[in-house]
């Protein structure tokens, strides 16, 4: 990452004095792939940060972004203004309803909270003890892509009562309601979920998940009005090198769903992975950290295939951040 340290006049007014610094990141992916991209490929995205730090405790951060795939810029830039107490987001930011409230597995979203889709979103979210609560809306400023009215909030809310945590959120364009509680009982957490939206369908999730020894086992069930309801199984084992996951999901319409990942540490460098799924197919592929770069190579029955997320087809490729 490249970095310029900056001071202005306009900075030292503003609070004092402040030191700006900009920077240059991101990563860039050059591979070869046969089904997706049919050739050549370019991926990857480069971001300029300016920050500056003022005296009383005040920061702020402006950040704008190339997608080199497409080659297109942001929108907008994002500007960050956090303060001891409460952080201000202009940009693309995510709507706190969506981000704070924490969904139980198989739960019914179809109605569910709102995701970014171009639009310039407002965010202010304050801390005070152990809460968390933000508040957003859609400025509409920019919103080519945005179906849903504009100025209508989305609340999220996060917190510890002693033993107890929670999530809860609110989306008004969908009138949903969501609300989350965990704990620990011994060695077993628990999660507890609630969602209600505009077109009265509720939802319910229970999810449980405990250790033993290297192995750990998770299950969820949700209770679904407006669809099927949805329930699954998940079992990871890790030792050493090796990891091996496998999962299980069903639901009350008769689907059901297996899986299987497989992973093996070569030494430090060098990693292969393969997986198999019922619904999507197979896949196997290797990595090998070269420096900070990765060099990479696959196949793939389905895209976005394991942890890597590699492509449909054949794949060779080659990250370098910067």
């Amino acid at each position: 990452m490249k970095k310029v340290l900056l001071t202005t006049s306009a900075l030292v007014a503003f609070a004092g004095y402040a030191a700006a610094e900009v920077s240059f990141g991101g990563e860039v992916t050059v591979g070869y792939n046969d089904v997706e991209e049919n050739g050549i490929f370019l991926d990857g995205s480069l971001d300029i940060t300016g920050t500056a730090e003022f005296d009383n405790g005040v920061s702020v951060e402006v950040t704008y972004g190339l997608d080199l795939y497409d080659g297109s810029f942001d929108n907008f830039p994002t500007v960050t203004v956090t303060t001891p107490w409460a952080t201000l987001t202009v940009g693309d930011v995510e709507y706190a309803g969506t981000d704070m409230f924490e969904m139980v597995d198989g739960m019914d979203d179809t109605h569910g909270f709102r995701e970014v889709n171009d639009e310039l979103v407002v965010r202010v979210d304050v801390t005070f003890g152990g809460f968390t609560i933000g508040v957003s809306a859609d400025t509409n400023l920019y919103a080519s892509n945005n179906s849903y009215p504009t100025n209508e909030l989305s609340i999220g809310a996060m917190g510890e009562f002693g033993a107890f945590s929670f999530t809860a959120g609110y989306d008004q364009a969908e009138d949903m309601i969501g609300v989350s509680v965990g704990t620990t009982f011994g060695n077993f957490e628990i999660d507890l979920a609630y969602l209600n939206n505009t077109h009265d369908d509720d939802s319910i999730g229970l999810g449980v998940a405990t250790t033993f020894g290297d192995i750990g086992v998770s299950a969820y069930y949700a209770f679904n009005s407006g669809d099927d309801d949805e329930y699954g199984l998940s079992v990871d084992y890790a030792t050493g090198p090796v990891t091996i996951g496998a999962y299980w999901e069903a639901d009350s319409g008769g689907y059901s769903n297996v899986g299987v990942d497989v992973g093996y540490a070569v030494n430090d460098n060098i990693s292969v992975a393969a997986g198999y799924d019922q619904d999507d197919g197979a896949y196997i592929y290797g990595l090998m950290m070269v420096g900070d770069a990765t060099v990479g190579a696959g196949w793939a029955e389905y895209t976005e295939a394991g942890d890597e997320e590699i492509r449909e087809g054949v794949s060779v490729w080659l990250t370098m951040p910067f």
